[in-house]
């Protein structure tokens, strides 16, 4: 069948990225182009990594910054169309679980180390939507912990201004 097929070839692909991992990366730093079989294994194998950490209900974000700099030490092409897709749902999914939930700075700080890992890849984020949720979260949570001066409010407070920051919008 298609997927068992599909499972063993990803599969081999994995072996082939585990196993040359180390000569593909002196082949990157003496910048000899690798063999394209390995590239290509190396390719299927860290789209797809990322395309599941995307897709996990949490991520965890210090192994997706490895797989990226993992990436980029190896001049990895991504298929940016369908990884910017993914990221950009993501963030959204995200901000959306910020409206819902009762602030916490470090969910905060978790969407921004997320979104600066993201960053790093070649892709094109579509924020829109995400910074509208933001605007939304900025009337009914930033606005009146910004007037209390607790030390948690404080802190959530500045966390929110760093994301959106992130995100490109100003809140003042």
């Amino acid at each position: 069948s298609i997927p068992s097929v599909l499972k063993e070839a990803t599969e081999l692909n994995e072996i082939i990225y585990r196993d040359n991992l180390a000569f593909l990366r002196f082949m990157n730093e003496i910048r000899i182009p690798s063999p394209k079989p390995f590239r290509t294994a190396t390719e299927i194998v860290l789209n797809e990594k990322i395309s599941q950490m995307l897709a996990a209900e949490e991520i965890n974000v210090e192994e997706l910054s490895k797989l990226i700099s993992d990436s980029k030490a190896l001049s990895i092409e991504f298929e940016s169309d369908r990884v910017s897709l993914e990221a950009s749902e993501k963030i959204v999914k995200e901000f959306t679980k910020l409206l819902d939930t009762p602030p916490e700075s470090k969910k905060l700080e978790n969407l921004d180390k997320l979104i600066t890992a993201l960053n790093q890849l070649p892709l094109k984020l579509e924020l829109w939507y995400a910074q509208n949720i933001a605007f939304e979260i900025a009337q009914k949570t930033y606005k009146p912990l910004k007037e209390k001066k607790d030390e948690d409010s404080q802190k959530w407070v500045l966390a929110y201004e760093k994301l959106c920051k992130s995100i490109g919008i100003r809140l003042d």
